[in-house]
């Protein structure tokens, strides 16, 4: 069974491209179908591999970037959609949002943040179709690299999930409402990129929306109204511990940026506290 993701690279700097490709192939988690220079050549290949993400550089000779996202438009496209680019614009950025990318990476990156990103917006290390079995789900886990025997602590999406649900739980949000799905893709994205929360309306909303095929207001609201339900009917000792009795006492609700900051410190701090930990012990 084939579990790596399969990801597509379009991008005219050569000697990057080729080089985060070489990275991404020896993560083992990763197969990299091709890497293109022009923007015709990568819709083509699309079109033809169906890979399961595309990092997309906007400037490409003959068709760019934004124009390759106008005819996926057009099409039944299901893969997951990177940008890469040097031109930090935010009117281009809401552009190539509103076409369906569902993450803006401005260059010059770091190969690992990308790697890193691609896990998040795919949700695991390994691919595995929405049509496999439970049981070749949990083989998928078992078998992934972390598990492997002397690497049992490492760090996994499937690890980071968890404590993020039990976090949300713990606050008393009901799993039903939307917000709370949107909520903790917004914690997990917001870990992966310290930045995301500067920008939680141009950036955040718009990358979890894209993933629940809504939009971006409709995010805000379902993530504003479920703050309201803990606020009003959550778990009153868990709110106190994480916001501060004289806080609360004052009733008034934490806005949307506030509430999900909050819970990324203190997730952050928690992981700071156990690597120092593990490192203390290892010494």
């Amino acid at each position: 069974m084939d579990t790596k993701l399969n990801v597509l690279i379009a991008d005219a700097d050569e000697h990057l491209a080729m080089k985060l490709a070489q990275y991404l192939r020896g993560t083992g988690n990763i197969n990299v179908v091709d890497v293109v220079k022009d923007g015709q050549t990568a819709f083509d290949v699309l079109i033809q591999s169906k890979p399961d993400l595309l990092l997309l550089d906007l400037v490409l000779p003959g068709r760019d970037g934004l124009s390759v996202m106008e005819g996926l438009s057009q099409i039944d496209c299901n893969t997951c959609i990177v940008v890469t680019s040097a031109l930090d614009n935010s009117n281009m950025i809401t552009y190539a949002c509103q076409l369906g990318a569902d993450y803006y990476i401005c260059k010059p990156y770091d190969c690992k943040t990308v790697y890193e990103r691609i896990q998040q917006l795919c949700g695991r290390y390994y691919k595995v179709k929405q049509d496999k079995p439970q049981e070749e789900l949990a083989a998928a886990m078992e078998n992934s690299e972390p598990a492997k025997k002397g690497q049992e602590n490492a760090p996994t999406v499937f690890t980071l999930e968890a404590k993020v649900t039990a976090e949300i739980r713990a606050l008393g949000i009901p799993a039903h409402i939307k917000g709370y799905q949107y909520i903790r893709e917004g914690i997990i994205l917001a870990l992966g990129d310290e930045d995301m929360l500067d920008y939680i309306t141009k950036f955040l909303y718009p990358t979890i929306a894209k993933k629940y095929n809504t939009t971006a207001g409709s995010v805000e609201r379902a993530i504003r109204h479920a703050i309201g339900v803990a606020w009003e009917r959550g778990n009153r000792e868990a709110i106190i511990k994480l916001y501060g009795y004289t806080y609360c006492e004052k009733r008034e609700r934490p806005t949307n940026s506030e509430f999900l900051s909050l819970i990324v410190d203190k997730l952050r701090l928690e992981q700071i506290t156990q690597y120092s930990s593990e490192m203390a012990i290892a010494m």
